[in-house]
């Protein structure tokens, strides 16, 4: 099992015009997916059941004027 490559599995996920209850895979620093089934064997699966993901948002708290 590669440590770079993780599966997010059971969130929820906010994309552009939905939000979906799916598996998140991630390889490394890049987004490499979003599946609706069982994530393949080569990822760390995580639970993240019951939270929200939002991937692609570096940061959400920041102040402006700083």
């Amino acid at each position: 099992m590669s440590k770079r490559k993780k599966a997010f599995v059971g969130g929820n996920i906010v994309l552009p015009d939905r939000t979906v209850q799916a598996t998140l895979l991630v390889d490394g620093d890049v987004i490499s997916g979003i599946l609706h089934g069982d994530a393949p064997e080569e990822y760390e699966q995580i639970d993240v059941t019951g939270k929200v993901l939002l991937p692609g948002v570096i940061d959400t708290h920041v102040h402006i004027w700083d």
